[in-house]
């Protein structure tokens, strides 16, 4: 397959969320929305979430709907190219309580290279608490999901206080196991 059709738009669509996204994303698709790998069932209405690693809006629009409208979810994405159809998705759901940061996540403020699925971009990064008390975050957070390709060792580290608050961290770990 090519570089052209693996990041060719498909689009998703249930009964309660519709989605575009790259080819190339199926499988991370598939495990969210399908398989609520996340566990979006341990959400409750008015719950604040984070997402650390939102893509292109697959839990964040699940999540969002889920705790509805006395709830808020803060997406997090540093890939410019996710960012975008993160907000297009976003925006075409018509969830009024999701805020958006593009930005990664780590254990301090830089900009940093950033290589995924065959893309190569140029990211800001701050840490989580950073990045929460510049969105105006004044609640605890209910639930973390954390997606981030290996940095969770960096956000445990500079934001431990912020993740022991947390209620459920949802956390997918990329040979970061032993050390997290």
């Amino acid at each position: 397959m090519t570089d052209e059709q693996t990041w060719q738009l498909e689009k998703f669509i249930s009964k309660e969320i519709s989605i575009v996204y790259p080819r190339a994303y199926q499988a991370f698709i598939r495990e969210c929305l399908l398989y609520d790998v996340y566990r979006t069932d341990l959400l409750r209405y008015g719950d604040i979430v984070v997402d650390l690693g939102a893509t292109v809006g697959e839990f964040t629009i699940k999540a969002a709907k889920k705790v509805g409208t006395d709830g808020l979810l803060i997406a997090i994405e540093p890939n410019p190219l996710d960012f975008e159809l993160l907000r297009r998705n976003v925006e075409s759901s018509k969830c009024d309580n999701i805020i958006l940061v593009n930005k990664g996540v780590g254990s301090t403020s830089t900009e940093k290279d950033i290589s995924f699925r065959g893309r190569d971009f140029r990211a800001k990064i701050d840490t989580l608490g950073d990045i929460l008390k510049d969105t105006g975050l004044t609640h605890d957070i209910d639930f973390i999901k954390m997606d981030i390709e290996g940095a969770e060792i960096e956000v445990a580290r500079a934001d431990k206080d912020i993740l022991k608050m947390a209620e459920v961290i949802s956390v997918e770990l990329h040979n970061t196991k032993n050390e997290l």
